[in-house]
């Protein structure tokens, strides 16, 4: 399943990807991101951000 997200700011980006995240995740389908944006800052905190989330769903499965 392959899914690109569109949004125009850095916590619209994190709420949706986090929603797909969360829908993938039920499915059982393996989860990957890369996140693409003009301010590196940005994508380095939505990536930690989403780390955290993929992080937090991993452990729920446990």
């Amino acid at each position: 399943m392959r899914r690109i997200l569109n949004a125009s700011s850095e916590r619209e980006a994190a709420l949706m990807a986090e929603a797909t995240l969360r829908q993938i995740h039920e499915v059982g389908e393996p989860i990957g991101f890369s996140v693409e944006a003009p301010d590196p800052d940005a994508v380095d905190r939505i990536a930690d951000y989403l780390d955290g989330v993929i992080a937090e769903l991993d452990a729920t499965k446990r």
